[in-house]
């Protein structure tokens, strides 16, 4: 039986250097950058293909590794609190159409002329990773389907991935960060059942919250529109960043306010726009 992990952990370990060499998770581009030599990348191929194929190999094994690494890696650099990014994802299958469980998704390119998103096959995924050590770590990782018997909601997917970080890091005061898929009430209870915190990126400002006047010293009902419209931003830099294949400059500006969840009692902190 030893034999039989060593001879896994090999596999594995050409896969990794496969996927961080090429870029690529397909396993054809895993072999090809493994391949030296005429005909090799398809011996290695069918290595990954049998390692892949195991019946013995759980999936859940897979992540219980990936998860040790990382908790090795936070334990190590022992950070005061943990920044875990919380991230719907989408990995796109565009000439698939029979593979099991294979769903439609939004597509990574912007929208067409007509301000409609553009559609693919695919899956959808839920990543977690911690983003505030040396190395990033996955607290979690898992694709889905939208068709398969056991799905129940996104949203369901997303609790996973809060209850999974808390659990590998019982020990850790957690940050969770996300974007405007993220601006749910029920993200906002999920969060404070874990009593942990969170920074999400506001969609919905339509949202009543309430508001600390310092001057009357008390809270406030405001919609958060007004609170955005009103803001007096304290901060202006800009920044590049990356988006379907190009590079774009633009301007940030930050502002805040003390603010409050008037169902959870939450504090939550800042405005800014992009």
């Amino acid at each position: 039986m030893s034999r039989y992990f060593k001879h896994l952990s090999i596999v594995i370990e050409v896969i990794l250097i496969g996927i961080l060499g090429g870029q690529i998770p397909v396993i054809t581009g895993i072999a090809r950058h493994n391949g030296k030599e005429d005909g090799e990348s398809w011996a290695t191929a069918k290595r990954i293909y049998r390692l892949l194929g195991n019946k013995r190999l759980k999936t859940k094994e897979l992540y219980e590794g990936l998860y040790r690494i990382g908790q090795q890696v936070v334990e190590r650099e022992n950070p005061d609190y943990l920044v875990v990014a919380v991230d719907p994802v989408n990995f796109e299958k565009p000439y698939t159409q029979a593979l099991e469980g294979v769903s439609i998704i939004h597509k990574s390119t912007p929208p067409d002329l007509r301000g409609r998103t553009r559609m693919a096959h695919g899956y959808p995924a839920i990543t977690a990773t911690v983003v505030n050590t040396k190395v990033p770590v996955a607290s979690y990782a898992n694709w889905f389907s939208y068709l398969t018997a056991d799905f129940i909601s996104q949203n369901k997917e997303i609790e996973q991935a809060f209850e999974t970080t808390h659990r590998l890091y019982p020990q850790y005061k957690v940050r969770f960060v996300g974007d405007s898929g993220l601006d749910d009430q029920k993200m906002f209870a999920q969060a404070e059942i874990l009593k942990q915190e969170f920074v999400f990126w506001v969609s919905h400002l339509e949202r009543i919250v309430e508001v600390y006047n310092d001057r009357l010293d008390r809270w406030e009902t405001e919609a958060l529109q007004d609170l955005v419209g009103s803001v007096l931003y304290q901060a202006t830099f800009e920044v590049l960043f990356q988006h379907a294949g190009q590079t774009r400059l633009d301007t940030v500006q930050l502002g805040w306010f003390r603010v409050r969840l008037p169902q959870y009692n939450s504090a939550a902190v800042d405005l800014g726009r992009r």
